[in-house]
């Protein structure tokens, strides 16, 4: 049996990354499958505590993918790599298909399934991803087979209903992927542009899982738990084939069972005894803000004890929100050294980098006094460089440029758009070929600290604000109206004027004198940044358009507040704004 690859055997970079022996992570299921046949691999829980839950064994998740791949090699004929939208739930139905694509040699395109209640929302992004990727097949479900009627890029796409293949006797065929092939096409969360679809390579996946398994401290008995969306780089890379590649159990949440039931991730932690799970700044202060409106009953029961690293993500780490996630929980057992700060992106197939494993991340302040939390160094088979743009030279120490990576698992650009793959994936630099992220940051005493999003930015009156420190400024005001981490700062082009706009949700069913409200988030912000808002909008909670993964989308906000189609409950303009 082929062993596990190490971080030495991950090089190369881009399109040329490469492992020495050629393996991939359908190699690795087969392995796994061989070796543990009857060992559960992952769990799906049902929308009752601790009931409904359905599994999946090794050999039966072989199985299931061998499947999925004669049904994919007798369709998917074309003389370019085929390619497969995923339309489907969060259940063992996705495990079949994608596992079914990496074994066939089909590009996989994972999709997010629209929310009815959502769908005027999410349907523009499915049509967008299916104009986009131009699949060749459509893999779904039954159930879900009717929903390409109201995608008109997806008429003439043959479909596979995955509940209707069955698993049994299904032929294990050679596997002839290769490393240089296309494994999925991750589309970018989408929160400063249209979604992209980001090459990532067979080699790419195979040099990040050795990066997160390291950086991790992943091993054989590890259990994982998560409820990150599937079709999100963290929930695809971290939660499906991190678990594939290092051959341990993963206990699946769905995002809306996280979302009514904060709490409820937690008590799965205790119930499954979970070493490893995480997700964006957002969902901590979300399990925070339960407790504080259930008190201390909100605790009992559980024990965080075995929960070893908590991975924060995908968003700025916001040290107070660390702080009081650990005050919180430490009584049931959560240890504040558990916390895991990391960076990545889906153009680097995810992690690209995190500190050691059960060190506490350093906190630096920045010259305005913000506190910034460490998100570690760059992991092995990368290299990052914080790079100043207007004279293309590294930035010293503490100074704010934009943050470049090179290495094994940046992934081979974005499919069918060339020039935006030169500008983003082609930057020249220190004698080779960067990615440009977008990200903003700087590098203290070898910490990588993240600062923002070079695109959002809003200037007023010739002065730069970053959006996500402005919405900071009223997330730490805590004003019961307000829904937790529901807000979006932007500018707005009135036609005279660059305006700055702040949206945000309210809590459930919240009652308010809402211009009092408002004058307390225009006094805080003008007294943090020296600037007052030109407008609060109040909406209801869910109307602000946020990424699968959470994240603000703050430019389809701001086109949203435009267009008067924000589910507005008080708009509050400034005495200054006509």
């Amino acid at each position: 049996m082929t062993a596990l690859p190490t971080a030495n055997q991950a090089r190369g970079s881009g399109a040329g990354a490469h492992t020495d022996d050629g393996i991939t992570i359908a190699h690795l299921l087969e392995q796994h499958a061989l070796a543990h046949p009857d060992r559960r691999a992952f769990s799906f829980l049902g929308d009752g505590d601790g009931d409904g839950v359905s599994t999946r064994t090794w050999s039966e998740l072989a199985a299931g993918a061998r499947a999925v791949a004669v049904e994919l090699k007798r369709l998917a004929r074309t003389g370019e790599q085929p390619r497969a939208l995923l339309l489907l739930p969060q259940d063992t139905t996705f495990l079949d298909a994608l596992f079914g694509c990496l074994s066939a040699g089909v590009c996989a395109v994972p999709a997010h399934v629209p929310i009815p209640s959502r769908l005027a929302q999410a349907l523009p992004r499915l049509r967008s991803i299916a104009a986009d990727a131009r699949p060749h097949v459509l893999l779904t479900t039954r159930e879900l087979l009717a929903a390409r009627d109201l995608v008109p890029e997806l008429a003439q796409v043959p479909c596979v209903a995955i509940d209707e293949v069955s698993t049994t006797h299904a032929p294990a065929e050679p596997l002839t992927v290769a490393p240089e092939d296309l494994a999925i096409l991750q589309y970018s969360s989408g929160s400063s542009g249209v979604p992209r679809g980001v090459m990532v390579t067979h080699a790419n996946l195979i040099a990040n899982e050795v990066m997160i398994r390291d950086a991790f401290g992943h091993g054989p008995s590890t259990v994982v738990l998560g409820w990150l969306p599937f079709q999100h780089d963290m929930g695809l890379i971290g939660n499906v084939l991190q678990p594939a590649f290092a051959g341990f159990e993963c206990v699946i949440m769905t995002p809306l069972q996280f979302l009514k039931h904060p709490l409820r991730w937690l008590r799965e932690v205790t119930r499954y005894r979970a070493n490893t799970s995480g997700g964006p700044n957002f969902a901590f202060e979300m399990c925070v803000a339960a407790v504080a409106r259930h008190g201390d009953k909100a605790l009992a029961g559980l024990d965080l004890s075995s929960w070893n690293l908590a991975f924060v993500g995908a968003e700025p780490v916001r040290a107070a929100t660390l702080d009081r996630f650990a005050a919180t929980f430490a009584e049931v057992g959560f240890r504040r050294e558990a916390f895991y700060p990391c960076y990545g992106l889906a153009e680097a197939t995810l992690i690209v980098s995190g500190g050691q494993h059960g060190k506490p991340s350093p906190v630096w302040r920045d010259p305005s006094g913000r506190a910034r939390v460490s998100c570690g160094h760059a992991r092995s088979g990368l290299q990052l460089a914080v790079v100043d743009n207007d004279n293309g030279v590294r930035c010293d120490d503490g100074v704010e440029g934009e943050i470049w990576v090179t290495g094994a698992s940046v992934a081979r650009g974005y499919f069918g758009r060339e020039q935006a793959s030169r500008e983003t994936f082609g930057a020249e630099f220190d004698g080779g070929t960067w990615l440009r992220t977008g990200d903003l940051g700087c590098v203290v005493d070898g910490e990588l600290y993240i600062t923002g999003r070079a695109k959002d930015v809003v200037v007023k009156n010739g002065v730069n604000y970053a959006a996500e420190d402005l919405e900071h400024t009223v997330d730490e005001l805590r004003l019961p109206p307000l829904h937790p981490s529901g807000c979006a700062a932007f500018g707005y082009d009135d036609g005279t004027h660059e305006r700055l706009v702040i949206v945000t949700e309210i809590a459930r069913d919240a009652v308010a004198a809402w211009n009092d409200v408002a004058d307390q988030v225009v006094a805080a912000i003008a007294a943090a940044h020296g600037t007052p808002p030109d407008a609060v909008m109040f909406v209801h909670r869910g109307s602000i358009p946020r990424t699968t993964s959470g994240k603000i989308r703050r430019s389809e906000c701001r086109a949203h507040y435009a267009r008067d189609e924000l589910a507005e409950v008080h708009h509050h303009l400034t005495a200054a704004t006509p």
